[in-house]
């Protein structure tokens, strides 16, 4: 257990790390391709950091989870993990349990507007890298 909370410690500093020092498509490269769940006692899935073409990605505007009308999106100003006021929203600035972002299972950082979590990145930032 404790070498696997050494290894989650190590993944988190080496991504704020390695984020404030990569570039944008190094950053990108990085992102691409992880998975974001909510950080619920069981998580639910929010889909996956792609281009907008991908059918699980969080920037497909039709798909399940870039949709500003579905449950399971970010995007959605109404829903649990979109809305400005929700504990497990991308979006609120003050939540503490914001999505988390896992690359090869591993949880890497938070996708969130929380500027005082030290792992986290803003949906808005990650949403430029993937503007294509």
């Amino acid at each position: 257990m404790r070498r696997i909370i050494l290894l989650l410690a190590f993944f988190i500093i080496a991504f704020n790390s390695i984020s404030a020092a990569m570039s944008d498509d190094d950053a990108k490269e990085y992102l691409k391709g992880c998975e974001i769940y909510s950080d619920e006692p069981t998580p639910v899935f929010l889909g996956i950091i792609e281009g907008k073409h991908e059918l699980d990605s969080i920037f497909n505007r039709h798909g399940t989870y870039g949709n500003e009308n579905s449950v399971y999106s970010i995007w959605n100003d109404r829903g649990l993990y979109g809305n400005k006021y929700s504990l497990f929203s991308a979006r609120n600035k003050r939540t503490l349990t914001p999505p988390y972002i896992v690359k090869d299972g591993v949880r890497v950082g938070r996708l969130t507007r929380n500027k005082s979590l030290k792992d986290g990145i803003s949906p808005y930032l990650v949403m430029e890298l993937f503007d294509d």
